[in-house]
């Protein structure tokens, strides 16, 4: 039986009230707004045209969400040294205590 996805709106507005989650290593981000990236390959519910539960975002500027999408997602979470999927629950668990 299939996982159902988690659809949090309130979720998603929280994600985009905050700032990029690569700010702190990398100040390209020049106050872009923030977009809430879902992690594609963190389940068999990505993939082209599909994104994963809302529980499973992080807060990315215009800037380095291009640039995720141009290197890869996984090879961009490992040039930058962040475990997203780790960050993905923090924040959603620091939302929805």
């Amino acid at each position: 039986m299939k996982e159902k996805k988690i659809r949090s709106k309130e979720h998603l507005v929280y994600i985009r009230s905050l700032p990029c989650i690569i700010h702190d290593i990398d100040d390209r981000c020049n106050g872009q707004p923030v977009v809430a990236h879902h992690l594609t390959y963190i389940s068999d519910k990505g993939g082209m045209g599909l994104k994963t539960g809302d529980n499973w975002v992080l807060p990315m500027c215009f800037f380095h969400h291009s640039v995720l999408h141009n290197m890869g997602e996984k090879t961009f979470w490992k040039t930058w040294q962040i475990d997203a999927e780790e960050e993905a629950r923090r924040l959603w668990e620091e939302n929805n205590e």
